[in-house]
């Protein structure tokens, strides 16, 4: 993500920290049959989530089973921004909570900003 967090997963708390055991900062992405990806935390197992009807402010999870996004080019250069798949443009964002650390939280999709776009690294 621009301004160098990282999305960190406790097993159930999706976070952002700019620091931390790598493992809980890496994910795969997972092709799922009906063509939209999973976010599999390689630390804790767990999958990127929410729990309920996606609505913006909804808290961004870890959940045991897989969850369907999108992936859509955007932001910096190599930027995706993590899309619900349904109607009304909602997307992995940074929740407008004041705590710490920042929590993931669903956002409408705001295609221009590149605060709202991730950078996946390809890792061997």
């Amino acid at each position: 993500m621009a301004g160098g967090k990282l999305l960190t997963s406790d097993g159930r708390r999706v976070v952002l920290l700019s620091g931390g055991e790598v493992r809980t900062q890496q994910w795969e992405v997972l092709l799922m049959p009906d063509g939209t990806v999973s976010l599999r935390n390689v630390g804790g197992g767990g999958y990127l989530g929410y729990e309920g009807e996606p609505r913006a402010d909804l808290p961004v999870v870890g959940r045991p089973e897989p969850v369907g996004w999108e992936l859509r080019a955007g932001g910096e250069p190599g930027g995706y921004h993590v899309v619900v798949p349904r109607p009304g443009e909602l997307a992995l964002g940074v929740s407008e909570l004041l705590v710490y650390p920042p929590r993931g939280a669903l956002r409408p999709l705001m295609a221009g900003d590149g605060g709202q776009a991730w950078v996946f690294t390809l890792r061997e």
